[in-house]
């Protein structure tokens, strides 16, 4: 119920943070509002997303945060699953032409 509560008032924009303590407390916020990994990642993620608002931005939701680092992990574990596809398919490609030099070969030999 507190996290729900939590999530309603995300929409209310709040002043960004203005010091160290702020900040642990700001992005405290808004991993446990938003169910965020708790970690360094996360709040160097938190922090960045700071950097690159734009520069008349002074106060702005918490939603915009939560949701924002939400969306970057997804596209994160998308990459991931992307890379591993990728590489799955090139092993297989190179397995195929690998069998398919051998039986050339072989044939090659045979006649």
């Amino acid at each position: 119920m507190r996290r729900l509560i939590k999530q309603i008032t995300a929409w209310i924009p709040t002043a960004l943070p203005f010091g160290v303590t702020e900040f642990e407390a700001w992005a405290s916020d808004i991993i446990w509002t938003y169910s965020l990994p708790d970690n360094d990642s996360t709040r160097f993620m938190l922090a960045t997303m700071i950097l690159h608002s734009n520069s008349t931005e002074s106060t702005k939701p918490k939603r915009y945060f939560g949701r924002s680092a939400r969306k970057s992990g997804s596209n994160q574990v998308a990459a991931y699953i992307m890379d591993t596809l990728k590489a799955k398919q090139k092993a297989e490609a190179t397995a195929q032409a690998e069998a398919e030099a051998a039986a050339k070969e072989s044939l090659t030999t045979a006649v």
